[in-house]
């Protein structure tokens, strides 16, 4: 089983989307800046707000279709099974 471990504190799950085309899994949202009061001046700001994007190659025994996604403490979680035969390789013989 593989696992996919990425931060995203502060963002809601309706502002997350994971989506699979072929081998590679999209993770895209969008964070919100806080802002407690017009007025606010910021000593240091160490989180970056706006659209964020990442794309991961799976390897070729992953099987994305049966991907799971979860979001617990800031983080989000994507669990992608194995599969034991990878349809469409072949073996080439050495001579």
């Amino acid at each position: 089983m593989y696992v996919v471990i990425a931060d995203i504190p502060g963002v809601s799950k309706d502002r997350v989307t994971v989506s699979v085309k072929d081998d590679k899994v999209m993770i895209e949202g969008k964070r919100k800046r806080k802002v407690i009061s017009n007025e606010d001046v910021y000593i240091i700001n160490e989180r970056r707000n706006g659209v964020f994007k990442k794309m991961l190659q799976m390897p070729m025994d992953a099987d994305t279709q049966q991907m799971t996604a979860k979001i617990e403490d800031g983080l989000l979680v994507l669990t992608i099974p194995r599969v034991k035969n990878v349809d469409g390789a072949k073996t080439v013989e050495i001579h």
